[in-house]
């Protein structure tokens, strides 16, 4: 009698793990949905990163996610950023591949943002290093004219509750 009761206990704490594996049930690890949790089998599934279902979920959004500009407002501000630079900060920008964002997303499914930080090479070059961030301040202040160019709205400090992941 007790070794049919371990079977069938057996049996069904299987039963949950295989089901748990392709993403039916989610009752081992509910603390952050991950790309397995939602049915996604390969890590490299760029559909993760653009299903929103769970970054903005519950979650009360505020002013703060970008101002879009004007092209001229641009191309202003990094006049401005130029002209206190140095000839070791001579970058005029920078460029990170969508692919760097798709990873960034399809790795955290929560991440509703991406925190952006400055730092310097090993050689004084002026780097920005990018991760995966969450916020509430995800609205955005837009305008009717193209094209799609956004400034930051939200700096640390003084709002340091964006944090990254």
């Amino acid at each position: 009698m007790l070794k049919n009761f371990f079977f069938v206990l057996f049996a069904i704490i299987s039963l949950i793990a295989i089901l748990n594996c392709f993403g039916i049930v989610n009752w081992l690890d509910s603390s952050k949905p991950t790309n397995r949790s939602l049915g996604i089998s390969n890590s490299n599934d760029v559909s993760a990163a653009c299903d929103d279902s769970h970054r903005y979920n519950g979650r009360e959004e505020q002013p703060g996610g970008g101002k879009q500009v004007t092209m001229d407002t641009f191309n202003h501000y990094v006049d401005n950023f130029q002209a206190t630079c140095s000839d070791v900060d001579s970058t005029e920008c920078v460029f990170f591949s969508k692919r760097a964002f798709d990873k960034i997303f399809i790795d955290d499914t929560t991440a509703n943002g991406i925190v952006c930080s400055f730092g310097r090479s090993n050689n004084g070059h002026l780097q920005i290093v990018i991760v995966g961030g969450k916020s509430e301040n995800t609205l955005l202040d837009t305008i009717s004219d193209p094209p799609i160019v956004f400034l930051s709205q939200t700096y640390c400090p003084p709002n340091c509750k964006v944090k990254p992941l």
